[in-house]
């Protein structure tokens, strides 16, 4: 450390003399900043890059020009840094499937023990584990999952309480929500979640009726994320509730992990993989504090 001053001044010092690794993070930094403004009126998101940038500390004291930011050791600092809630199904050759669905294939062709690499193939279909469903899945002539932009995965969301109820109808969704529900995503906590990887996960469970179902896309909520392996029970034959919320350009999310530790507001990111011609992929599912 300089004397008289403290590991601040010194890291400012090393930035002023041209450390191209502080000028690289610092350029991160506004690049952030930039996009969180742009992107996103309620300001949440940019308040989330923020709490991001917690993650890389410095550190201090610096030697010289090799002083690098100290990033997050296994995910341990970054973890104390910003809360986060892991809301993704794991994807495996054991896992129970939706009735008709076959169960994954992971064929690992090579392995870093054996062969001194690793090399796999994964075989499922898309609508596996934590997925988002998109308006392809009922409706011709629609986008693709990937062309939707990514702010339509990263938002606010709040979550609705509906254990024990068969039916989760307008006025449970008015006494959480309000009559005026201005919330892009809402999550739908039935309690099927506790039942994962049981026969009993696939019914009955709770769904909306379609007059709730009508009621989210008239308020322009853009994503509904379910605890349950879908929005229609699993043995209807016409899915009304999948065509009232894609047809509304609602994109449906499935197979939620959701977990009581999570606050009824937070900030959702939910990014399906990228593929041309999508009607639905499997996505990692993030909770992130406000």
């Amino acid at each position: 450390m300089l004397k008289g001053g403290s590991a601040r001044s010194h890291h400012l010092h090393v930035y002023q003399r041209g450390d191209p690794d502080i000028a690289r993070h610092l350029a991160v930094r506004d690049s952030l900043r930039r996009v969180a403004a742009e992107r996103d009126a309620y300001g949440t998101f940019q308040a989330g890059t923020q709490r991001l940038r917690k993650c890389v500390r410095w550190s201090g004291p610096a030697r010289g020009r090799d002083a690098r930011p100290r990033r997050y050791n296994g995910g341990r600092r970054y973890e104390r840094s910003l809360r986060m809630w892991d809301l993704t199904r794991t994807v495996s050759e054991d896992m129970l499937m939706y009735p008709g669905q076959p169960s994954p294939v992971l064929h690992h062709f090579a392995e870093a023990a054996r062969d001194g690499y690793g090399l796999s193939e994964y075989r499922f279909w898309n609508h596996v584990g934590t997925h988002i469903d998109g308006p392809l899945h009922f409706f011709a002539h629609r986008p693709s999952l990937h062309e939707y932009p990514l702010a339509r995965f990263m938002c606010p969301a709040h979550v609705v309480h509906a254990g024990g109820a068969a039916l989760v109808g307008v006025d449970l969704l008015v006494a959480q929500l309000g009559e005026d529900c201005h919330h892009r995503a809402i999550v739908l906590d039935t309690g099927t979640h506790a039942r994962w990887n049981t026969p009993e996960y696939f019914g009955p469970f709770p769904i909306l009726t379609e007059d709730a179902a009508h009621w989210l896309v008239d308020r322009g909520v853009t994503l509904l994320a379910l605890d349950t392996p879908s929005a229609d029970p699993v043995d209807t034959e016409t899915f009304p509730l999948h065509r009232i919320l894609l047809g509304g350009d609602c994109l449906i999310l499935e197979n939620l992990a959701y977990t009581p530790e999570l606050p009824d507001v937070f900030q959702l990111v939910a990014l399906p993989i990228k593929v041309a011609g999508s009607n639905g992929d499997p996505a990692r599912v993030v909770g992130l504090p406000l």
